[in-house]
């Protein structure tokens, strides 16, 4: 993660610096937008993922907390690229912490009956989320029926 900062750190400091030369408008505007990229990114590290304290006594743990929260990083940034398209039609609705959400509401419950079901079927936004990667209703219902089925059987 320190190579990662350091990194952040070096392109920070060589977009600042070329900012000196001369470019047109749309040049400039798009090094300033991967510049507040980067910082976004670290500060989304921080608040989200809990990376401002990190709890850990010993080198092996934070290690692990770096690792995962890299990984986390990356599954995170996946996600943006992928819905760029429908975050720019609705910034509001369609940032990544929302879409994180309503992945959160696909939910196989264990009802009383001691088997696993599916209680609801897919909103229109879940739809069109799954959409966005490439994901049918039809492809997750079959993934996951075959999910239930397995649960149910073990």
């Amino acid at each position: 993660m320190c190579i990662l900062y350091n990194q952040a750190f070096i392109n920070s400091f060589l977009i600042d610096s070329s900012l000196t030369e001369k470019m047109d408008a749309a040049e400039a505007l798009s090094i300033y937008r991967d510049r507040d990229a980067v910082e976004k990114t670290f500060r989304m590290e921080k608040s989200y993922l809990g990376f401002d304290v990190f709890r850990v006594h010993d080198t092996e743990k934070l290690e692990s907390k770096v690792f995962i929260s890299f990984v986390a990083l990356i599954i995170r940034n996946e996600i943006y690229q992928v819905l760029k398209p429908m975050y720019k039609k609705n910034r509001k609705e369609n940032t990544v912490p929302k879409v994180i959400r309503e992945y959160e509401r696909l939910r196989i419950t264990k009802l009383s009956d001691n088997k696993y079901h599916v209680r609801y079927s897919l909103t229109s936004r879940q739809k069109k989320i799954l959409g966005a990667v490439g994901v049918t209703e039809k492809d997750y219902m079959d993934k996951v029926n075959k999910i239930v089925q397995a649960l149910n059987e073990s």
